[in-house]
């Protein structure tokens, strides 16, 4: 065998042949291989995009967090000069507002889950304590990267891409993951009408 092979070297012709196969065949794995991670690549998620990422948006205007409690939600309203609307109205959205707000303010569920109401600002509390959902019915609070109440549905997507989920049912909030829960902007005829920070995704009942 090895004869054979010192004869074909000295045959530079078929030497010259079988050095371009070689070549060809390791062109020919090179690129399968190439194009076989790029398929693969295509078939994953793109991380990479933006518009995929996890929003930072963690706050209403810097001032209202879904990490606080009750007592501390109060004392901004209070630095804010929100007024509440009165804890024992079940319709709070239909009523003028009070000249003063309640002490407590609080309207009590079944469940001893509780909200606070006011025009600016809606927050929802679970029955132990913690601040479920955040929800801004008023352009005066913007998220973090601008988008207010009154907003079109096309500058929604401008500042924070496609990508949002929705469902058969409530088509018309957009859900953003953000790095606490959500990002849940309501849009009825391409306007923004509210928008919300939740812990948890929007559902039939939510």
């Amino acid at each position: 065998m090895v004869k054979g092979v010192i004869k074909i070297m000295k045959n530079k012709k078929w030497f010259i042949i079988i050095v371009i196969c070689i070549v060809i065949a390791i062109g020919f794995f090179v690129f399968r291989a190439k194009l076989f991670e790029t398929y693969n690549s295509k078939a994953e998620p793109d991380n990479s995009n933006p518009q995929m990422n996890i929003i930072e948006q963690t706050s209403v205007a810097g001032k209202f967090f879904l990490s606080q409690t009750p007592e501390e939600f109060l004392t901004a309203l209070e630095q804010e000069g929100i007024k509440l609307y009165p804890s024992e109205n079940e319709s709070p959205h239909d009523i003028d507002l009070p000249n003063g707000s309640v002490k407590d303010g609080r309207t009590y569920n079944a469940d001893g889950s509780f909200y606070f109401s006011s025009d600016d600002i809606h927050a929802a509390y679970s029955a132990d304590g913690i601040l479920v959902s955040l929800i801004v019915r008023s352009p005066k609070y913007s998220t973090d990267k601008g988008l207010r109440v009154g907003d079109t549905k096309e500058k929604m997507v401008n500042i924070y891409g496609v990508g949002y989920t929705t469902d058969e049912y409530l088509f018309n909030f957009y859900h953003y993951p953000s790095k606490n829960g959500y990002l849940i902007v309501e849009v009825v005829d391409d306007v923004v009408v509210s928008w919300r920070l939740s812990i948890y995704e929007m559902n039939l009942g939510t």
